[in-house]
Formats: structure tokens, C-alpha cells, sequence
């Protein structure tokens, strides 16, 4: 600002035109440095494509996708994740972290679709512990979700061995928890009479077994014809 411009204010400032606060605002936006030019916008990646379309980034910006957090699981070793992926890991709260313990622990060859479906159901490493501690198998990361997802306990499994089942896998586990059945039910099932070993065998079948068959009477055999 020149020494002009200062007259200039000082005589509106005089003439009534400018109070003196309005006066030493505009002094000091005259005095203030230019504001910095924007940045200019980033240009097109290499190959000139985007690898995202619009709908994709914000779906991904709106669970929490960053590049640095992507970069982070690049580290890890999942270079080829899908934008599927990616939304599933971060909606659920999976971090390359996460994985890298479940990996050192008691699944090395995790994956993240595998990782999404612990996490999915809420299996924690100690819920891991508590199976392996009982001898369940098999433990593999398909069959530890599954056994959690139907709600298979350390209780439920003791109960069950408690009533002789004690060689049960975790296939079986899982079918019988998913089946409502309970340590209850079972032992209650145990009062009831014991059905028939022999299956598809009808009720009227089983009846006729104590029956001595009906001796077979021979064919009548034809008189003899005079003469023949």
C-alpha cells in the first residue's frame, strides 16, 4: 500500500464518509498479504485412468478407506484386493494388524475374506483358545466362524460331552447347534425308549416279525383223465 492510499482513506475518514474503525479495516485488508494461489488439481494417474469409479470412492470414503491404510495392507502382502474387499475389511473394523496377529497365531494362511468373516461374527482369539484347549477339530478359520455364528460355546461343548459325546468335531458341533439341539433336549431324548436300529422300516413290518409264516399248501394237482 502507497502512501496515496492512506491520504485517501484519512480524507473519507475526515469528510465523514468512513468511521475510524472502518478506516483501520480497510488499512489493514490493504496491508495483508495476497492470499497463496490454490494448489492446482492433482492430474490423471498413470495410464490415464482412474481405478475407482465415482460411486466406488465414495464408498469407500464413507467406511474409512484410506491410501494409507491401503498401503498397509499392500505391505502385508494383499496386493490384488477388490474394492469389495476393501469395504467389507473397513466396515467391520478388520485392520492389516488384525490379520497379521490371527496369521502368527493360529491361522497362518489367513485371508481377508476370511478375516471379515471372524470378525463378522466376533470371534476372538480367545474363543480360539477355549476350542483348542477342549481338543475340538478341526480349527481352521471356515469352521471356528461357523461354530460361532450358531452359537457353540466352551459350556455348550462340555455339556454335550458330559452326556458321552465327547469325540463330536466342529462340523458336528455346529450342526447340532444350528439344530437347536441343547444338553437338555439330548438327555431328555436319552429317557425315551429307544427307536428301532433298523431304518425305514415300517411300524407294521416290525410287527409281522415275531410271526411264524403260514406253511405254503402244495398246488392241487389235476384228477387223471381215464384213458389218457
Amino acid at each position: 500500500m502507497d502512501g496515496e492510499d492512506t491520504r485517501r482513506i484519512l480524507d473519507l475518514v475526515a469528510a465523514g464518509k468512513l468511521t475510524v474503525d472502518e478506516a483501520e479495516r480497510l488499512l489493514r485488508a490493504i496491508e495483508a498479504p495476497p492470499a497463496p494461489a490454490p494448489p492446482a488439481p492433482a492430474g490423471p494417474p498413470p495410464g490415464g485412468r482412474w481405478p475407482f469409479s465415482a460411486q466406488q470412492l465414495s464408498g469407500l470414503r464413507a467406511v474409512g478407506v484410506s491410501p494409507e491404510w491401503v498401503r498397509a495392507w499392500h505391505d502385508l502382502g494383499f496386493r490384488d484386493l477388490s474394492v469389495d474387499d476393501l469395504t467389507g475389511l473397513a466396515a467391520l473394523g478388520v485392520t492389516p494388524e488384525d490379520v497379521r496377529r490371527w496369521r502368527e497365531g493360529p491361522f497362518p494362511g489367513l485371508s481377508p475374506a476370511e478375516a471379515t468373516g471372524l470378525a463378522a461374527v466376533g470371534v476372538t482369539p480367545d474363543f480360539v483358545a477355549q476350542m483348542r484347549a477342549l481338543g475340538v477339530e478341526p480349527l481352521d478359520a471356515g469352521a471356528v466362524t461357523g461354530m460361532k455364528a450358531v452359537g457353540v460355546t466352551a459350556d455348550y461343548v462340555r455339556e454335550m460331552r458330559a452326556l458321552g459325546f465327547d469325540r463330536l468335531s466342529a462340523g458336528e458341533l455346529t450342526g447340532l447347534a444350528a439344530s437347536g439341539v441343547t444338553a437338555d433336549y439330548a438327555h431328555r431324548m436319552a429317557q425315551e425308549p429307544a427307536p428301532s436300529r433298523r431304518p425305514g422300516q415300517s411300524q407294521s413290518q416290525r410287527q409281522g416279525q415275531g410271526r411264524p409264516r403260514e406253511q405254503e399248501q402244495p398246488a392241487e394237482q389235476p384228477e387223471p383223465v381215464p384213458g389218457a
